[in-house]
C-alpha cells in the first residue's frame, strides 16, 4: 500500500474519495458523520477538516484540473462546494428535496450535475449556484453521473436500470438504454468509450 490514512473521521466509515487534480499528494475524503477530510498522503497528516454536512457524504469531486474547488454531496440533501486552499465553511451550499446520491461537473468544471431522487440538476457555480434545469428522467433514484470528457454530453444511471444521455447545450434527453438490472454505482474509462455499471444483484 502507498499509505493507510487513519483516524480523521474518528471510526465513521468513509464511503467517498477523490484526489486531487493538480496535486498528486492531496486526497480528500468523506464520511457517514458527515465529514470531509483533506490529507497529505506523502506524512499521512490530516491538512484540514471541512464541516457542513449532517449525514452521510455520498460523493466527492474536483471540478476539474486547474480549479482548486471540491464537491460533496450527501444524504443530508445538501450539495456543497469547498475551497480546499482555503479551508473553512463551503463557499456554495445547494439544498435539495431529498439525499443527493452524486454529482459530476460537466466539461470546463464552471456547471455541476447532481443526482437527487428521480431529479438530475444543472448548476452554475460561476453563477453563485444558480439552478439551470431539472430534469426528471428516471422512474427511480438516480445514483450515477458522468460526463465524458471532451463532450457536450451527460449520462445518468439509476435504480431504475436506465441509462440516460442528456445534451450538455439544451439538457434535453437524447437517448435511453435499458441495462441488465438496478445501478447502484457506475463510471467511465478515462476515454470515455466504455462504460461499467455495478448493479444491485452484485453483478
Amino acid at each position: 500500500a502507498l499509505a493507510i490514512l487513519k483516524g480523521g473521521h474518528a471510526g465513521a466509515a468513509a464511503h467517498a474519495v477523490a484526489w486531487a487534480p493538480d496535486a498528486p499528494q492531496g486526497l480528500a475524503s468523506g464520511a457517514d458523520d458527515g465529514s470531509v477530510i483533506l490529507w497529505d498522503v506523502a506524512s499521512q497528516a490530516v491538512s484540514a477538516t471541512l464541516r457542513g454536512h449532517t449525514d452521510r457524504v455520498r460523493q466527492l469531486v474536483h471540478t476539474g484540473s486547474g480549479s482548486p474547488l471540491l464537491v460533496s454531496c450527501g444524504y443530508d440533501r445538501w450539495l456543497r462546494v469547498w475551497d480546499p486552499r482555503a479551508p473553512g465553511p463551503a463557499v456554495l451550499a445547494l439544498q435539495h428535496a431529498q439525499p443527493v446520491e452524486c454529482a459530476v461537473p460537466l466539461p470546463g468544471g464552471g456547471v455541476v450535475a447532481s443526482g437527487s431522487g428521480q431529479c438530475v440538476r444543472l448548476w452554475d457555480l460561476a453563477a453563485g449556484g444558480r439552478a439551470l434545469h431539472t430534469a426528471t428522467a428516471h422512474a427511480k433514484t438516480v445514483t450515477a453521473l458522468m460526463a465524458p470528457d471532451g463532450q457536450a454530453q451527460l449520462l445518468s444511471a439509476g435504480l431504475d436500470g436506465l441509462l440516460k444521455a442528456y445534451d450538455a447545450a439544451s439538457y434535453g434527453v437524447v437517448a435511453s438504454l435499458r441495462l441488465a438490472g438496478p445501478v447502484v454505482a457506475a463510471g467511465l474509462a478515462p476515454a470515455g468509450t466504455d462504460l461499467i455499471c455495478c448493479h444491485a444483484d452484485g453483478s
